[in-house]
């Protein structure tokens, strides 16, 4: 909405009256997107913690699976270096 006395400001310097109420709606309409935006932003910052939180969990277990791999490799290497090897 227009603030007081804008429309009686506008009429004097040539505005009709259409065109002022036009540009009231489209102002109400900006206020309350901005306020959408405003609200949004809010929730990405929480949007932002999960997704860290999450991909610090994805990242401890993978490391829990790499450590596991890397313990089984050693294991069998020292089985498969115990087998003989034939020379071609």
């Amino acid at each position: 909405m227009l603030p007081p006395g804008t429309a009686a400001a506008l009429a004097a310097k040539g505005w009709i009256a259409e065109d002022t109420e036009g540009l009231s709606e489209v102002i109400g309409t900006l206020d309350t997107k901005e306020e959408a935006q405003e609200g949004a932003k809010d929730l990405g910052k929480g949007a932002t913690g999960d997704r860290n939180l999450t991909a610090n969990e994805l990242f401890d277990g993978l490391l829990a699976i790499q450590n596991a791999a890397g313990l089984k490799w050693k294991a069998c290497k020292k089985e498969h270096e115990s087998i003989p090897r034939s020379s071609s």
